[in-house]
């Protein structure tokens, strides 16, 4: 009778199961034959195979390229140097996103194209995938400062000055503070989300200029964050570093953050 197992695998940072089946030993010869699930992994892709050219809008070609090594089990899909515009793209399970050293993703100016489903997204957007990473040297370059005004201060809606000490005298309407928060337009989402997402890895990229939380990681499992620099602009609110929300088992080191709110916050 044929014992089937499941034994842990680990190929870098990704966790894959992989299926182990062992013959009983009454047998003259031992069979031991492993059935990897791994398909692709070792695969490399670079967006220029795939239509991206840089100086313009590669959005298509991205995704393109993230698409075709997710449908062959997973691989490395990498940006080389060059500036390269982009709206929101999908990040799928097995998938590592390598940005080479001078390789920008520029978001776009033009929010539609943005993805947005149950909310707004930026430029990277990952749900319901094991075994995800963004690494390299390169940069993601949000243009966050594009979606505000900074001639004028930014206040919400809802805000209640009488709950401050300052009462009506606080930021009255017509004056404005040079210190910020300056105000905000339609924007993107988060620039870089993980919902329900497990073995995680973010490893040495730069974040510039995000309209809002610069990373976000959601309800994830096994997250490490290592070697990342975050510098946004200091007068955009809520332009928070990393934010965890609801997540376990997850390690942030060695990082340089600058940021807008809170550097790295845990919910």
């Amino acid at each position: 009778m044929a014992i089937l197992r499941k034994e842990p695998y680990f190929y870098e940072h990704n966790f894959i199961p992989v299926k182990t089946l062992r013959i009983p030993p009454c047998l003259p010869i031992t069979f031991v034959i492993t059935l990897s699930c791994i398909t692709g992994v070792h695969a490399q892709f670079s967006i220029l195979d795939f239509g991206a050219v840089s100086g313009e809008n590669s959005t298509a070609a991205i995704q393109s390229a993230v698409d075709h090594a997710a449908s062959l089990g997973g691989g490395t899909v990498t940006v080389p140097a060059g500036t390269f515009v982009t709206g929101t793209l999908v990040l799928k399970t097995n998938i590592e996103l390598h940005l080479a050293p001078g390789a920008v993703l520029k978001g776009s100016a033009d929010l539609d194209d943005y993805l947005s489903t149950f909310r707004d997204h930026g430029i990277i957007f990952c749900e319901d995938a094991s075994g995800v990473s963004i690494t390299g040297q390169g940069t993601i370059d949000a243009q966050g400062s594009r979606f505000y005004d900074p001639t004028r201060n930014h206040t919400y809606p809802e805000f209640d000055r009488m709950r401050t000490r300052q009462k009506e005298g606080y930021m009255p309407p017509g004056e404005f503070y040079s210190d910020g928060p300056i105000r905000r337009l339609p924007k993107p989402g988060m620039t870089v989300c993980f919902y329900h997402c497990s073995h995680v890895v973010l490893d040495g990229i730069t974040i510039l200029d995000t309209p809002s939380w610069a990373v976000r990681m959601a309800y994830c499992d096994d997250v490490k964050v290592t070697g990342i620099t975050i510098r946004n602009n200091l007068m955009i609110p809520n332009s928070d570093g990393v934010h965890l929300t609801t997540s376990r088992n997850v390690r942030i080191s060695d990082c340089n953050l600058s940021c807008g709110d809170d550097a790295v916050i845990v919910t």
